[in-house]
């Protein structure tokens, strides 16, 4: 099985963010923590099978940020199941703040409203949603 994959590898270094933001816009925004790098070398691989896809990622230490906005246009409501073989990640929802060491799965929802902090991971994710 072939996945769909973007990568900003081939890309300028200038134009490497920008890139990626676009690339997961209409779900969420991505703020780099590191604004001094010029570079940003971001993958993502995503294997689709009918309603269920796996995806993997990786990419510099960044913030994902799920507004109202974001709700409204494009109301995805998906629940994902990701494990980070290595980094941290922190993650604000729903008034609730979770902290999530490497190698501990977790459930999350693209339903509402989050604040993602990740230092350099590499997530594995199973997106559950019709």
């Amino acid at each position: 099985m072939t996945p769909d994959t973007f990568t900003t590898q081939p890309l300028r270094s200038r134009d490497q963010l920008e890139a990626w933001q676009e690339w997961y816009r209409p779900v969420f925004d991505v703020i780099p923590k590191n604004t001094q790098c010029e570079e940003f070398h971001a993958e993502v691989r995503i294997w689709r099978l009918g309603g269920l896809a796996m995806s993997r990622t990786t990419a510099p230490p960044l913030d994902v940020v799920r507004t109202k906005g974001h709700l409204r246009h494009d109301p995805v409501d998906h629940w994902i199941i990701s494990y980070c073989a290595r980094g941290a990640h922190s993650a604000l929802t729903a008034g609730n703040v979770l902290e999530v060491p490497a190698r501990v799965p977790y459930l999350w929802s693209l339903g509402q409203e989050f604040l993602h902090e990740r230092t350099h991971v590499r997530p594995d994710s199973v997106h559950l949603g019709a």
